[in-house]
């Protein structure tokens, strides 16, 4: 176990060496999101879409802060039995700030905490939100950035918890230097 956790360091420091300087950059992306529950709420609620807006800056070549404001809406199932209950759509409104940290060239991790406003059908609560993301920075041929990114958001709340994984593909609108 310490052979692989000394090779894993080693990679991660090395790749670092590979990274272009950021530091101080600020950059903006907006995309869309495609999600899907899990746990007993999936039940309940089906296939969410959305979009959101992430606000990144860069505080070392590798290391960044994120501010991510977002809009989701999970579609609602019907279950059926002896009464059939036909759900409505849950929509979510994220309010998230973040780290983020590159494994090399484009790879990067992180987590995000705040708050989720949730509502469905007319009442509305607040939850706890958090989401760890993974994903890949790259350039298209015509140089603009675009952030891929698999995701699992959580949002806990007084009787229970929300939670989905997802993927975002955002598009750089502008960097500030």
């Amino acid at each position: 176990m310490k052979k692989i956790l000394a090779i894993v360091l080693i990679a991660m420091c090395s790749f670092q060496s590979v990274t272009a300087q950021r530091t101080g950059e600020t950059s903006i992306s907006i995309g869309p999101e495609l999600l899907f529950t899990s746990g007993k709420f999936a039940d309940f609620w089906g296939l969410g879409i959305g979009g959101s807006a992430q606000a990144e800056r860069f505080f070392k070549d590798n290391v960044s802060g994120l501010a991510y404001f977002g809009f989701n809406t999970f579609s609602g199932k019907t279950v059926r039995g002896i009464v059939n209950v036909k759900y409505k759509s849950q929509n979510i409104i994220p309010i998230r700030l973040g780290a983020r940290y590159y494994i090399g060239e484009g790879f990067h991790v992180g987590p995000q905490l705040g708050v989720g406003f949730l509502s469905t059908g007319g009442s509305s609560e607040t939850a706890f939100a958090y989401s760890l993301q993974a994903g890949y920075n790259f350039n298209t041929k015509k140089g603009k950035s675009v952030d891929a990114a698999f995701k699992y958001d959580g949002y806990s709340k007084s009787g229970g918890a929300f939670s989905a994984f997802g993927f975002r593909v955002a598009y750089n609108l502008f960097t500030i230097k």
